[in-house]
């Protein structure tokens, strides 16, 4: 059991006397001066933290002394300029998670602040929860990340079957000793990914006893347990611990919260691949969307395809962690750490949605002439007036007569037919040789291994087989579940599977000297020099395979001597690794300094990365902090980081899929009505829409220029309080990522230029040419018949700039009874300006469509052994540009959700009493739902809201004991 609050990284930093900087408040929920050590409000000493970690983090040391902060290579000084935010084991408790995911959604710098991160939607893309700070555009496409994770100052393997950056959510929270994180550009220190910024997760370094602690949370229809356990022995001159955790968590769909809902459409209408179905008329060569009727004959049967989706998903959760500590001599020590985890995501779709256009066997050559991508059917009629013994039945003179061009919309199976399970299986290793040479210098050699392995196997439809089976009658659109559908056909259909497997690898080695450069009157200058080594290995296997012979293909099916499904090859197959060798430095100088109070520290770093496969380049950092008196510190810090190319992100590392829509669906990716009347499209015309997925050749790497100015305030005349405030500015280019295809409002307004309207044919046939995988729809495609073309692919879009305040104030104070205390934090964005494509001009989208202003607030009292706080969580709404919804919706509504934590130590010194304590929880407490958001979304459990998710009144009860 752990608590969480962010706070300033203390006077844990005891270096020269002109070197060490007092810092004060956080930018975030919890703030606190000082590292808590009990799980109460930030009080404790500093002098009792644990050894601290590895290169980046720490070095073995178990007085806290000679610390490494996140964000500097140099000991024993907070890095000059950073902003550094620091959080402890204790203050994770407080938020009632049961994993690190869950910890990171209670801090308003990450872009999953009040959500659910997971593993979203039945898609190979989003496997691994991925921080992201500062929200950047693009976290789930591109397969490196622009927030680096570290674990103990050291890279982890990629994880995941598209993306090449680790999930942190395999850390056990029982084993953090504390979070820092620096929301500034990194890779003069680290290199890539650190664009945005670093999270590393210092792991406790020393346990001796027993510790045993679990708990059980509950909301309506929900429920999430987890159970940890760490044994250790410490024997001075070094400690070895192993701790295990298990945790495993219920599913909400879409119908367990009233928030989450289809709305109507730009033609008023929700789902039409329902169960019973529905049929439409596409009067023309889809000229125009025509009449549509329930297969019953009846009214049209609409249903709701968010109902059986997934909300958050059913987990499940394995993870072991030990170390090793060892003083192998007065100059040599040794740490050695090692991590292993299994988790298990159940993700689900609801029932299998198809949809077929179906003409009359004798307009068939007619359909083929015109260009019409059609099947026939022994059950398709001229008009439609319902079912009888399971066809339709023609009407003669029927109001509701139909084209000769029909769609059928229904569905197949269960619902939970559709579904896609997520298993992540990882292990690593590092060993730290810290050695002790002469005159104040220190080497650290360090070496890092890590594997992992992501499948994800979803269900689907096979659609050449579906189509065989309607043509020869073994399979009837218009009552899918009756006496003239074929069991045996249905069973080919839906034997299928979207099948991914990615094997990481990640070998890592780096030597790091640092120690006194020279005396300068105000104190020592620093130095560390340093070369590191990286090797990552990717494998991956992806297609639409079947079940069973996911490598080795499948033959032909049949039912009878009917070929329903034409043999199917096996996964493809991708391999591809690089090599980076890096060089980097920094030297720290402390200006000014005395009995004054008055001090001056100024930092220089530079690091130059050459990558076997995208080139080579440096970037420089340059920090300053300045006080002119003891209790205020100004700093600011400039510099350059980059974001390589994820293996991932390669060309061949993804099948080319080709997605042809029609009726429904199409009309789901209609452009919005306020850009029809603005003349910035033509009107939907009821055509196919036409989608091409993939990785778009020669993906170069992002680059960044951020910058930071800000100061920390403890002013003397109100012991206690703590003031701080950051601006940032973060300017890069060449973002990797895709458009908004989900949201088709802002596809349509924000990137015209991979919208082609009326394509050519050539256009078509080009993209029909390099398909890997037809995953909707069949050819042909006729360029007269088609409204619109998306070049979905991965690609580098365009320039990104964001600029925007950070700021906290926390307050102590004493009292008779115990304490009291305030923290409150947020980010506030000032510019958010995109171009969506090389050279394009930059368009506002902070005014519009994006929550600019986060904060969380806390206040609580500790009254002897009981600490009890509550927490008030905002999220700012915003309008919406262009409006969405058959019912126009303009706005977002702001979201506030309010958190309690009661903690009590139970008094006494019986060996029943001492260190046992109990937690209670109860996470958005008056069950409030996120705002309502009218437009649609392609993934089910997305439906409904915006600007956060939740699971509703969650309320958790903790227990912890150590013998």
């Amino acid at each position: 059991m752990v608590n969480f609050k962010l706070c300033r990284v203390p006077a844990l930093i005891r270096s020269g006397p002109a070197i060490s900087v007092i810092v004060a408040a956080l930018a975030t929920s919890g703030l606190s001066p000082v590292f808590a050590q009990d799980g109460r409000s930030p009080t404790a000493s500093p002098q009792g933290v644990a050894a601290t970690a590895d290169e980046g983090s720490g070095t073995s040391v178990q007085n806290g002394a000679d610390i490494i902060v996140t964000g500097t290579l140099v000991r024993g000084i907070v890095p000059p300029g950073a902003n550094v935010l620091a959080s402890t084991q204790a203050d994770i408790e407080a938020t009632g998670s049961t994993s690190v995911a869950q910890v990171l959604q209670t801090i308003p710098q990450l872009g999953s602040f009040q959500t659910l991160q997971q593993p979203l939607g039945v898609s190979n893309e989003v496997a691994v929860n991925r921080p992201n700070l500062r929200n950047l555009p693009n976290v789930n496409t591109g397969a490196g990340s622009t927030t680096l994770v570290l674990m103990d100052g050291h890279r982890m393997v990629g994880m995941g079957v598209t993306s090449n950056s680790p999930d942190p959510d395999v850390i056990p929270p029982g084993v953090i000793e504390r979070l820092e994180i620096v929301p500034d550009g990194g890779s003069a220190i680290y290199g890539s990914d650190a664009v945005a910024g670093v999270l590393n997760f210092v792991t406790i370094k020393r346990f001796d006893g027993l510790k045993v602690d679990g708990s059980y949370g509950f909301a309506d229809n929900y429920y999430a347990w987890d159970a940890n356990a760490t044994i250790g022995k410490d024997w001075g001159s070094g400690s070895i611990f192993l701790s295990y955790n298990y945790a495993k968590n219920d599913a909400l769909l879409g119908k367990d919260r009233d928030y989450v809902r289809q709305f109507p459409g730009s033609n008023g209408r929700i789902e039409l691949r329902c169960q019973p179905g529905n049929i439409e008329a596409l009067a023309g060569v889809f000229a125009a969307a025509g009449s549509a009727r329930g297969t019953n004959g009846g009214a049209l049967n609409q249903c709701d395809n968010s109902d059986f989706a997934t909300l958050y998903p059913a987990m499940e959760r394995h993870s072991a962690f030990g170390g090793l500590t060892q003083q192998l001599s007065d100059r040599l020590s040794i740490d050695i750490r090692a991590y292993y985890t299994n988790r298990d995501t159940h993700i689900q779709g609801g029932p299998f949605r198809a949809s077929e256009i179906i003409v009359p066997s004798f307009f068939a050559p007619t359909a083929a002439a015109l260009g019409i991508p059609a099947i026939t059917s022994p059950y398709s009629p001229f008009v439609f007036g319902g079912i009888v013994n399971g066809a339709p039945v023609f009407l003669p003179g029927s109001a509701n007569s139909v084209d000769l061009v029909q769609q059928a919309d229904f569905q197949i199976g269960a619902n939970d037919a559709q579904h896609n399970d997520i298993e992540l299986d990882t292990w690593g290793a590092t060993s730290t040789f810290t050695y002790d040479l002469t005159h104040n210098f220190r080497l650290r050699v360090i070496g890092n291994y890590g594997q992992s392995t992501t499948t994800a196997v979803g269900t689907a439809l096979n659609e050449p087989a579906l189509q065989n089976a309607i043509k020869a009658g073994l399979f009837n659109p218009y009552d899918p579940t009756g006496s003239t559908t074929s069991p045996a056909a249905t069973g080919i259909i839906t034997n299928f599977e979207n099948f991914g497997r990615t094997r990481q690898r990640l070998i890592n080695f780096k030597a790091v000297v640092d120690g006194d450069l020279f005396e300068l009157p105000a104190g020592a200058a620093k130095i560390a020099v340093g070369a590191e080594y990286i090797n990552e290995n990717f494998v991956s296997d992806r297609g639409q395979v079947v079940p069973g012979a996911e490598f080795g293909g499948a033959p032909a099916q049949f039912v009878g001597t009917t070929l329903i499904a034409p043999a199917q090859a096996g996964a493809k197959r991708f391999s591809v690794g690089r090599d980076v060798k890096s060089l980097f430095g920094e030297i720290v100088a402390p200006i000014l300094g005395g009995d004054s109070g008055v001090s001056l520290t100024v930092s220089a770093a530079g690091r130059y990365d050459d990558y076997s496969d995208v080139g080579s380049t440096f970037n420089p950092r340059f920090g300053a902090t300045f006080k002119p008196v003891d209790w205020i510190s100004f700093r600011g810090a400039w510099g350059k980081s980059f974001n390589a190319p994820g293996l991932g992100d390669n060309e061949n590392a993804d099948f080319n899929t080709l997605f042809i829509l029609s009726g429904s669906a199409a009309s789901f990716f209609a452009p919005p009505a306020a850009l029809v009347a603005a003349g910035k499209y033509p009107a939907y015309n009821g055509g196919l829409i036409v989608a091409f997925r993939g990785n778009a050749p020669g993906i170069k790497p992002q680059k960044a220029t951020t910058w930071t100015a800000g100061f920390d305030i403890e002013p003397p005349i109100v012991p206690g309080l703590h003031l701080s405030a950051t601006y940032y500015n973060i300017s890069y280019k060449n973002f990797i990522g895709l458009a908004d295809f989900q949201t088709p409002a802002l596809l349509y307004r924000d990137f015209g230029n991979l919208i082609t309207i009326a394509p050519s044919q050539a256009v078509l046939d080009a993209a029909l040419a390099n398909a890997d995988i037809i995953a909707i729809g069949s050819p042909p495609i006729p360029a007269s018949g088609t409204y619109a073309f998306f070049d979905a692919r991965k690609r580098n879009l365009g320039d990104f700039k964001l600029d925007g305040i950070d700021f906290s104030v926390s307050y102590r104070k004493d009292t008779g009874f115990g304490s009291i205390f305030f923290n409150s934090g947020g980010t506030y964005e000032l510019n958010r300006d995109r171009s969506n494509a090389p050279g394009a001009a930059f368009i506002d989208v902070v005014s519009a469509n994006v929550n600019r202003f986060r904060a969380r607030t806390t206040l609580g009292t500790e009254i002897g052994p009981v600490l009890a706080q509550a927490s008030w969580n905002f999220s700012q709404g915003y309008d919406l540009d262009p409006p969405v919804g058959f019912v126009p919706q303009a706005h977002v509504k702001s979201y506030n959700t309010f958190d309690l934590f009661f903690k009590i130590d139970v008094p006494g010194d019986s060996v029943i009493a001492r260190d046992l304590s109990f937690t209670l929880n109860v996470n958005n407490i008056f069950d409030q739902d996120p705002p309502v958001y009218r437009g649609g979304s392609a993934v089910g459990g997305s439906n409904g809201y915006q600007n956060g998710a939740t699971l509703g009144r969650f309320v958790k009860f903790g227990v912890s004991k150590k013998f």
